[in-house]
């Protein structure tokens, strides 16, 4: 299922969560997703001309939300995401107009006390514990390539013309490479998902300002999306908080 609400908020199973997505101040089509029903959350940002970034990013969750076993999470969400690259990539060839179309996906599974996540792209995760921000990921992109190496500073990427440029997508290649990772969660933690419409125009600094001030997750992701869109949204922008609250998660 595809939650494309501009709110949701619930609290189950031990998470608080807060969701939205907005198309920003200068793109005219929202091509951004999300799906946010634990224990599943995820994002995803499309890529390619007409509608097929908006296609991509759709097909995409909703290979996530399809899903019906979850017996291994590692396992399992990396066998989804080499099912929902399968299916862009098909999807691309069967019209010219979708030629060239992909996505990004960041997603998050909540097992007990253990967050799985699996991610392609430059969509991101982060943890607030303890007030401290924590990345899980790392961005796939041109930019980010030159930042690893030492060639740009953070203000220097924000700004680069190749900012967009991906070097890893969903829908592009017959497979595609899913980084993965997992982290023991504690009571007190809180989730931030997001696209790069986000993380691309407001710094880790101020996310973790926000994330700290703004008590409930609705609030919070709403604050983030103004902030963005403060900057001048240029891109989509979407975000989950979520706020672990103890309890089973399963």
């Amino acid at each position: 299922m595809l939650w494309r609400k501009k709110d949701i908020a619930k609290g189950v199973y031990g998470v608080n969560i807060g969701a939205a997505t907005h198309a920003g101040l200068i793109r005219e089509k929202n091509e951004d997703a999300y799906y946010a029903m634990p224990p599943l959350l995820a994002v995803a940002d499309g890529m390619g001309g007409h509608a097929a970034g908006e296609i991509a990013s759709q097909l995409a969750v909703n290979t996530l939300a399809a899903w019906s076993s979850w017996d291994d999470p590692e396992q399992d969400l990396w066998l989804c995401i080499q099912q929902a690259n399968t299916t862009i990539y098909q999807y691309a060839y069967s019209k010219q107009a979708y030629e060239g179309m992909g996505t990004t996906l960041t997603a998050v599974h909540l097992s007990q006390e253990t967050l799985h996540w699996a991610h392609v792209g430059d969509s991101r995760l982060y943890v607030m514990r303890d007030g401290a921000l924590m990345l899980q990921t790392q961005d796939h992109s041109v930019v980010a390539e030159l930042q690893r190496k030492g060639n740009l500073t953070e203000n220097q990427a924000r700004l680069h013309p190749h900012r967009n440029v991906l070097t890893r997508a969903l829908g592009i290649n017959e497979t595609v490479d899913v980084d993965q990772g997992s982290l023991q969660l504690r009571q007190g933690d809180r989730l931030l998902i997001c696209t790069d419409g986000l993380h691309g125009c407001v710094s880790d600094e101020h996310i973790a300002n926000i994330l700290t001030e703004t008590v409930q997750p609705q609030a919070a992701v709403t604050n983030l999306i103004h902030q963005a869109n403060q900057r001048g949204g240029p891109d989509n922008i979407t975000a989950i908080v979520a706020d672990i609250t103890g309890g089973d998660l399963r």
